[in-house]
């Protein structure tokens, strides 16, 4: 003896696509959720141990920039400078810059960079510093825009 199916109401067909939609939307919440959490645990054992990863030791460069003088007047061409100085493989964006005496310092700053440069804007004579730790201080970078809500 055969059974004959009973048609779906269109009820019970919105039911179904309303279960199929929960729980493709959960399986993908869930999955957000914990590639969250192991985010937050490798930052958390990276920034508690950060001897683990090894420190890499800075860079001291110092040589002279060709475009010397950088002086309009008595005001220094900061975009000049700066591009003169990406030109020798700095990056990040500019973060701070001043002047001391006879010289002008500029500071570039990038998540896990960071390169302070002091010139004499007469001579083009410069020294820098320049510190990059890897993809460890990147992540440990990052680590505090994940804790701030946008707004």
């Amino acid at each position: 003896m055969t059974t004959a199916r009973r048609p779906r109401s269109k009820a019970g067909a919105w039911r179904s696509r309303a279960y199929t939609l929960s729980r493709t939307l959960h399986l993908y919440l869930s999955l957000l959720a914990f590639l969250t959490l192991l985010f937050f645990a490798v930052t958390g054992l990276t920034l508690n141990h950060p001897e683990w990863f090894g420190e890499k030791a800075p860079r001291k460069l110092s040589g002279t920039l060709p475009g010397a003088p950088y002086l309009e007047g008595e005001a220094v061409d900061w975009l000049r400078l700066a591009e003169d100085l990406r030109a020798l493989g700095l990056r990040g964006r500019v973060a701070d810059h001043g002047e001391a005496g006879e010289e002008v310092w500029i500071s570039f700053r990038a998540p896990g960079y960071a390169a302070d440069a002091q010139v004499n804007p007469n001579t083009g004579a410069y020294r820098m510093v320049v510190t990059d730790h890897g993809l460890v201080a990147v992540l440990n970078d990052l680590y505090p825009f994940m804790l701030i809500p946008s707004s």
